[in-house]
């Protein structure tokens, strides 16, 4: 983390739009982190099949990836390292959305608390039958609203579904299309107030003709040519 928000930072410092790909959502963290010390209040829109926040001890793979956005809300840090535990919070509940989330019923079967009743979470059922560049321009419309200084997107590419995009660790039923979200992501970032961009979870060991690598950076193009 530490060294992803230093680098984020320079590139806030420098007025350019940083974007961050990485393998693991964990890596949200240090540009979120970079955008709420530059900037002060921040808003989150993220965008990923699952809340991610599980209490550490509770996680059924321990990967930081079952809880960053946890511990972006300053949720379950009590047994975390201290200097760790000492970054955060840096978003409030208020101050983000989650788009596209279907992991309701593993988060009920492993008896974890959802965020439902902190965060406004827009379901992948409900994205599936509105129109998601609508949804997403709709709710950074709220963060600024609210006061935020700026917005980091945050992308999980889980969110998309197993036809779309099978190279991922933890396929789920249901899922955008491609067209889905990068109707998404282009409408957070033709607006001013996002900052910045991550883009993290695809397995290259379950791409080995490079098939989806070439669909992810067709996605990025796409989602910059507003």
């Amino acid at each position: 983390m530490p060294a992803v928000q230093v680098a984020v930072a320079r590139v806030l410092t420098d007025g350019r739009f940083p974007l961050v790909l990485g393998g693991d959502c964990p890596v949200m963290l240090g540009g979120l982190a970079a955008a709420h010390q530059r900037l002060g209040r921040v808003g989150l829109i993220f965008v990923d099949g699952h809340e991610d926040a599980y209490p550490p001890h509770a996680s059924t793979t321990g990967e930081a990836a079952d809880m960053e956005f946890g511990f972006a809300l300053g949720l379950y840090l009590e047994t975390v390292p201290k200097d760790f535990a000492s970054r955060f919070p840096v978003v409030e509940p208020s101050d983000a959305v989650i788009i596209g989330a279907r992991d309701a019923a593993d988060i009920k079967r492993d008896k974890i608390v959802s965020l439902a009743s902190k965060v406004r979470i827009i379901s992948d059922a409900r994205a599936q039958i509105q129109d998601c560049g609508e949804i997403a321009r709709q709710e950074q419309v709220r963060l600024e609203a609210n006061g935020v200084s700026g917005v980091w997107l945050h992308t999980d590419l889980d969110v998309l579904s197993s036809a779309a995009l099978p190279a991922v660790d933890y396929p789920q039923p249901g899922g955008f299309s491609w067209n889905q979200l990068t109707s998404v992501a282009r409408a957070a970032i033709s607006r001013p107030s996002t900052v910045g961009w991550d883009i993290t979870i695809y397995n290259p060991d379950l791409d080995p003709h490079q098939v989806h690598a070439a669909a992810i950076v067709q996605f990025i193009t796409a989602a910059f040519n507003t």
